[in-house]
């Protein structure tokens, strides 16, 4: 019976039908179903009246019989008419789904040192040998020895579209060797999405596990991939152990200039255990070129290294001498028998500032946090006290006169309030924040990548900053009037997001950092919210009391980004308390690295008003580039078109050619106000060099990039065997070597599972509306055939 009504509702493999529904699709019938009802009691009473006085039967009961299924066949006539619709749901057996996802950068196309009498084979041949048509073609094994469905995907370089089908019986053309990056780990964590509702049972990963977009395999990502919900079978490509040494280089994006950083040299090798190699590291100014070529680069440190590990790392002080875009470089010397040499040089760029952070921080009275917070930048290095201004609404005229820290007016000028990196907005009432102020302070967010921190106090709350510009920016939802919730003393609790933000980290060891936090002691109140925001990201929560929905923790530190900028959000204004024991130590950490995340992801100060940047610091031959400006006037309006040549920006490109070096004249238009972008194709290996002029102050901004041959990939050849075996412990797979593939076609783990599935379907569109068709003409056929041939 269950099978049949699967077959009648086309559904495969039926389990149980959970319900069924019917209705009528037409318009007329939809709004006046009465029409349909009436009308098929009109034809049923006007068959019986045909038949009872025009057709001349022999009996009674041929007569009623006769008249019945006509009745039921105009019936039937009329309903189709109104369109009827069945909305049926079961439950079905599914065959598994697995993906098989192949690898196709240019790191599977490097040949591994065959052995004697081998011919060699690059990994992506290696891989075709076993899947593809001509080779042993084990998806066909897979497919008929597991009964499961099998779909073929490959890892793209697109970061829209990390993961992309392809055709499983054509995978000698599809797969060729030519992604120029390795968005492993970010494609994994896609399947998912590429999956929409169906369930995927297993995902076989052909790769050398390299993943290109230095991510690493940090705590988000393991959190993705494992929330997939789908275990990866990780078959390993390519050698694990060849000749090579490769350098990487890490350091803050922008350091202050005078202040000495650390940057962080790394040493990765194989097959050298013991050697001793000689490592220097440089500098050069990205700000001008002509002097730079002609003093040549500085050398930073020069040092011999002894490998005594895979991967050795060593730190060094650098204390930039000019302002600017610097390069730093690091060189190791190469080796005789080395695998690879592109990776014995890596590059990274510095931004130096010669400026300070400017911190603005609106209260409506003075209070501990606000005390502390003071003292706390008047410290900083970034900050000091030329950078901290405040704004007291319940500050006399005359301290606001005669201190230098206080701003006189919340709503500054333009050209002062831009200049801002980072806001600090405390508790106060509503009509404290006036339109102006809010207006100013959203568009700084959202415009000028400033950064904004949202400091709850027990008075007023975030509730005041409802129905406000301000109140749009915050992670959280307060839409309802309330007060502060102090019914009972708890402990702040960090969620697992936490630890992906450096500034909740007070620690380098974890033990140390959670011993911190719990320096913070109990909390006495907080302000509850309605809700979070979707994009915000809680980092630490009430342990009990929950939001609206039910669910979720009530937040008390947020994050979320709003416009190019990001706010933080924090539901009490006693993060002081941490002080207890530890002084500043912890505290000051904290707000440190609050104020550089969020003061130093964009230009500083007054840098804001006009940024040129290419979109990336590096490139290959091949690829292209966006050339941006954000263009303003004194008051950080976008520029007129009295203050441009014909709505664009003239620039001044300086590139390599087939004979050298050759400068040209550039327009950069204009795409929307204050907004400019040009793009630019790179022919050459080289160094590309625009310059551009600030049409109100009349200063010459020079910027740089690097072009080259090699791509990336070709840097890293050796299989990521650690990663591999990773990503198959987290999700819950095995990981195997390419010569092993058969044992993962007898052990992956596979089984049919039921699904709920859900149809719409025609109801006249079904077998069983036409065997009834057809049946009901057969029946009366039949019957007025035997009453006549007696």
């Amino acid at each position: 019976m269950t099978k049949c009504l699967g077959w009648l509702l086309g559904f495969q493999r039926l389990r149980s039908l959970d319900s069924i529904d019917v209705t009528l699709a037409a318009s007329w019938a939809n709004e006046h179903w009465w029409t349909v009802f009436g009308a098929c009691v009109v034809a049923i009473g006007g068959t019986f009246a045909f038949y009872r006085r025009y057709e001349n039967c022999k009996s009674k009961t041929l007569r009623t019989t006769l008249s019945v299924v006509r009745a039921m066949m105009l019936c039937l006539v009329l309903v189709t008419l109104a369109a009827p619709v069945i909305h049926s749901s079961a439950t079905v057996l599914r065959s598994p789904l697995v993906y098989v996802i192949f690898d196709d950068s240019e790191s599977m196309g490097h040949v591994d040192t065959p052995g004697s009498g081998t011919i060699p084979l690059s990994r992506t041949q290696e891989v075709l040998r076993l899947f593809g048509n001509t080779g042993s073609n084990l998806l066909e094994q897979l497919e008929q020895s597991r009964d499961c469905r099998i779909e073929t995907l490959r890892v793209t370089d697109d970061k829209a579209v990390s993961l992309m089908k392809i055709d499983r019986h054509a995978l000698e053309s599809a797969l060729t060797s030519s992604g120029r990056a390795t968005p492993l780990l970010a494609a994994l964590a896609a399947i998912p999405k590429h999956a929409r509702s169906e369930r995927v049972a297993a995902a076989i990963v052909l790769s050398d596990f390299i993943d290109t977009t230095d991510a690493g395999f940090s705590e988000e990502l393991k959190v993705a991939v494992r929330s997939a919900d789908v275990p990866i079978y990780t078959i390993g490509v390519g050698s694990t152990s060849i000749t090579d040494v490769a350098v990487l280089i890490r350091s803050e994006a922008k350091v202050r200039l005078g202040k000495p950083t650390t940057v962080t040299v790394e040493l990765q090798h194989s097959g050298l255990d013991g050697e001793a190699v000689s490592v220097s590291l440089q500098s050069r100014s990205l700000q001008f070129v002509a002097e730079a070529a002609s003093q040549g680069p500085r050398t930073v440190d020069e040092r011999t290294v002894t490998l005594d590990a895979t991967t050795v790392k060593y730190t060094v002080s650098y204390e930039p001498e000019s302002s600017g875009q610097i390069e730093l470089i690091a060189t190791v010397s190469p080796l005789s028998g080395e695998a690879i040499r592109d990776n014995n040089v890596a590059t990274q760029q510095i931004g130096v500032i010669e400026d300070f952070l400017r911190v603005d921080y609106v209260d409506f009275e003075p209070n501990w946090e606000w005390r502390f917070i003071k003292e706390v930048f008047a410290r900083d290095d970034l900050v000091g006290r030329d950078g901290f201004r405040t704004f007291l609404a319940s500050s006399s005229a005359n301290v606001r006169l005669e201190n230098e820290l206080f701003h006189t007016e919340l709503a500054l000028p333009r050209s002062e309030f831009y200049v801002n990196d980072v806001l600090f907005i405390g508790d106060g009432p509503r009509e404290m924040f006036t339109p102006e102020f809010c207006d100013f302070a959203e568009e700084f967010v959202r415009n000028f990548g400033g950064g904004l921190v949202v400091i709850a106090g027990p008075r007023f709350g975030p509730q005041e900053l409802a129905d406000t510009p301000l109140g749009k920016m915050l992670p959280v939802r307060s839409d309802t009037p309330g007060h502060q919730r102090d019914d009972g003393e708890f402990t702040l609790q960090l969620t697992k997001e936490a630890t992906l933000y450096p500034f909740m980290r007070l620690a380098e060891s974890e033990a140390e950092n959670l011993a911190a936090w719990k320096n913070l002691g109990t909390l006495s109140w907080y302000q509850p919210v309605n809700g979070v925001h979707e994009q915000t990201q809680v980092l630490a929560e009430h342990p009990t009391d929950v939001c609206d929905d039910g669910v979720t923790n009530q937040p008390l530190i947020a994050i979320r980004p709003y416009g190019k900028g990001q706010v933080v959000y924090l539901g009490f204004n006693e993060m002081w308390r941490i002080r207890k024991r530890y002084g500043d130590r912890y505290y000051q950490r904290f707000w440190s690295q609050v104020t550089h995340r969020l003061g130093m992801s964009h230009a500083v100060g007054a840098e804001k008003r006009f940024v040129a940047e290419f979109d990336r610091p590096a490139y290959n031959v091949g690829d292209e580039a966006i050339f941006s400006v954000e263009a303003f006037n004194d008051d950080y309006e976008p520029l007129g078109l009295s203050q441009l040549s014909d709505g664009s920006l003239i620039g001044e490109l300086t590139m390599p050619n087939a004979s050298g070096v050759e400068t040209c004249k550039v327009s950069i238009p204009t795409t929307r106000p204050g907004q400019f972008e040009m793009p630019i194709r790179f022919e050459y290996a080289g160094r590309y060099t625009l310059r551009v002029a600030d049409p109100v102050g009349g200063q010459i901004y020079e910027r740089n990039c690097q072009v080259s041959e090699p791509a990336i990939e070709r840097r890293q050849v050796i299989r990521d065997a650690e990663l591999q075996k990773q990503l198959a412990s987290t999700t819950g797979g095995r990981s195997y070597d390419l010569s092993g593939v058969d044992h993962m076609v007898r052990e992956i783990a596979l089984g049919p599972t039921l699904e709920r599935e859900q149809r719409q379907v025609a109801l006249w569109c079904t077998p069983a509306w036409f065997l009834l068709i057809v049946g009901l003409m057969l029946c009366e056929w039949t019957v007025r055939k035997l009453a006549y041939l007696r």
